[in-house]
């Protein structure tokens, strides 16, 4: 569809990995992008910020993102990139946290520990077959409400 040979497509990229994970990146960010202006919009409101962190979780499910992640293909992808790449990555996320979260955190919350936590979260739906069904996105719900709760000061 392109117009050009797969060969030279590929002459964009380092590897096949480094495409993957350029696509993966396209979809994390503006689901990223959306939950920031939601942030914004919030302001302290602890309603607001758990809602939209729900709905960054719930649109992130709904990508092929967690299937990779599940599959362990993400892992791979990260075996194979330049270090360097994978950090750049990881740093935009944390930036991403430090600049939404800046100034709405207790002084004894870090923004590495919400980073920590918001993966924590993500994990939590690399195996949804184990909750019982129609409980998932309550309890996701009432955990994020809780972890909102305790790090954004009032």
């Amino acid at each position: 569809m392109a117009g050009i040979s797969k060969g030279s497509f590929y002459s964009f990229y380092d590897s096949k990995e480094s495409l993957m994970f350029e696509v993966v990146d396209e979809i994390a960010r503006p689901i990223q992008q959306k939950f920031g202006e939601k942030l914004r919009t919030a302001g302290r409101d602890v309603g607001q910020i758990s809602d939209a962190l729900f709905e960054m979780c719930m649109a992130t499910r709904l990508s092929f993102i967690i299937d990779l992640v599940k599959n362990g293909e993400i892992e791979y992808l990260v075996r194979k990139l330049p270090e360097k790449a994978v950090a750049k990555s990881l740093e935009l996320d944390r930036s991403f946290i430090e600049q939404f979260f800046s100034g709405l955190l207790y002084e004894d919350i870090k923004e590495d520990t919400v980073f920590t936590a918001m993966v924590m979260l993500y994990s939590t739906m690399m195996h949804m077959e184990w909750y019982p069904e129609g409980q998932y996105e309550k309890a996701l719900k009432l955990l994020i409400a809780a972890f909102i709760d305790k790090i954004i000061k009032k």
